[in-house]
């Protein structure tokens, strides 16, 4: 059965999904501007013209757009490094280079996603939230792990990568927060450069430390 069409041809589920569009636009405006603390429900209602009933079409509160801000950017965060990884080839530092630059690539393209991500999240989110795209960085170190180990992580190691995931993560928000700021006098790819050669270092160590371990 055809959309039932609306005002110029634009069916009722096409205007709903665009007003929800803008309310979150509108949110990373804020949130990435001027973080969370300055987000209301009146605030995104005047910035983009649209009644509050509209708002709450959608979402419950304030806190209930910035949980679904911070979901769609680790939609697009984790949409964009699964396509690197998948078009970089077998090389392994290509494979690595290839995630990491597709995430900082996104997130620094646009700092406000940087700020969301890095930095209200962390503060003002449910610990499922927070952890999104830090799980993604941790599945890259762990798909890494597997191919310099034949496949098959043990119990020792899959710990080994999981915590160094944990730790080379908060040190990847730090670098690209402070690179940002300006506080990093290199450019945008050597950030990358230097962050994936860290995390190879790291998961080389950890798969070296378990096959001692396993001699």
């Amino acid at each position: 059965m055809a959309a039932i069409r609306g005002y110029g041809g634009i069916s009722a589920d096409q205007r709903r999904a665009e007003r929800r569009a803008r309310l979150l636009d509108a949110s990373l405006e804020v949130v990435g501007s001027q973080g969370y603390n300055s987000l209301s429900v009146s605030g995104l209602c005047q910035t983009t013209g649209l009644n509050d009933r509209y708002f709450y079409e959608h979402f419950e509160n304030r806190h209930a757009i910035f949980m679904a801000l911070v979901d769609e950017l680790a939609t697009q965060t984790l949409a964009a490094m699964t396509d690197a990884i998948a078009a970089s080839g077998t090389d392994e530092r290509q494979v690595v280079r290839a995630g990491l630059g597709a995430c900082i690539d996104l997130l620094t393209g646009d700092p406000r996603k940087a700020r969301v991500v890095f930095v209200e999240a962390p503060a003002h989110s449910s610990h499922q939230h927070r952890t999104q795209v830090r799980d993604m960085f941790i599945a890259l170190m762990r798909s890494q792990a597997r191919r310099m180990s034949a496949g098959v992580l043990s119990q020792d190691l899959d710990q080994r990568v999981t915590l160094a995931g944990v730790q080379l993560f908060g040190a990847l928000m730090e670098s690209v927060t402070s690179w940002l700021a300006g506080d990093l006098a290199i450019s945008k790819n050597q950030l990358i450069d230097l962050s994936a050669d860290l995390l190879l270092t790291v998961a080389n160590h950890a798969l070296a430390v378990d096959n001692i371990s396993s001699a």
